[in-house]
């Protein structure tokens, strides 16, 4: 009956996640961890955990936020699996769109893209643009790469708020430092395989250029520096 009924729109409903995991070593000597980073912790009388520090780095809003803008996830195409949103291109794979890349600043905007032998279109409030497929294809704020031509002719992506995306990502990362050991285990689910591992690398790649560059100033020097080290 009706409890069956919604058995199955759950199961259906139920994205599959893939788990990816990085490691961070840390090194035996106590660091400065948190210099121009948010919800530092505060100073203390007692010495503070390098552990501990370096997990609520790694779970800021900052670095996260950094990862976030370095590989587009503002940018997310409609699957059957988004919530409130219409069933265009039910069939439409994960990781068809690679090298994203959202501006920072970019507003909240819906497209339309279209497939075809000939390459892809896209539409925006934007404006249009087109590409052949493994080219890059440019639309105001917005650039990605479509490698091969996906088993739908058409599909949504939405730009959502920069907030949203890095909210997204604080629920699908975890950071926990192994017990008994100067090990941290940065562990990122999504249900693109490459995407999840990806973030993973991403992060403990920029945490650990950022603590090599603790010591040299202030929290704008910092953010330019990330800048610089995201850009692949």
């Amino acid at each position: 009956g009706l409890t069956l009924a919604m058995t199955a729109l759950l199961i259906l409903s139920a994205q599959p996640q893939y788990s990816a995991r990085a490691v961070i070593r840390m090194a035996s000597e106590r660091r400065t961890l948190t210099s121009g980073v948010e919800n530092a912790p505060q100073a203390l009388d007692r010495p503070v955990d390098p552990l501990l520090s370096a997990v609520q780095v790694l779970t800021s809003r900052t670095l996260v936020g950094a990862v976030v803008d370095s590989m587009g996830l503002r940018f997310q195409p409609v699957t059957p699996f988004t919530p409130g949103v219409p069933l265009v291109g039910r069939r439409f794979p994960t990781g068809t769109f690679r090298r994203v890349m959202v501006v920072p600043d970019a507003p909240v905007d819906t497209m339309m893209i279209r497939f075809s032998r000939g390459g892809v279109l896209a539409r925006s409030r934007g404006g249009e643009a087109t590409a052949a497929f493994g080219e890059t294809l440019r639309l105001g704020p917005v650039q990605f790469v479509v490698p091969r031509v996906p088993p739908v002719g058409y599909t949504m992506a939405v730009v959502r708020e920069r907030d949203v995306a890095v909210d997204e990502a604080l629920r699908k990362l975890k950071v926990a430092p192994r017990p008994g050991t100067d090990v941290i285990d940065v562990k990122y689910s999504d249900a693109d395989p490459a995407t999840a591992q990806e973030f993973a690398n991403r992060l403990a790649r920029l945490f650990r250029a950022a603590n090599g560059h603790a010591a040299q100033g202030q929290a704008g020097r910092r953010r330019e520096f990330l800048g610089e080290q995201l850009r692949v």
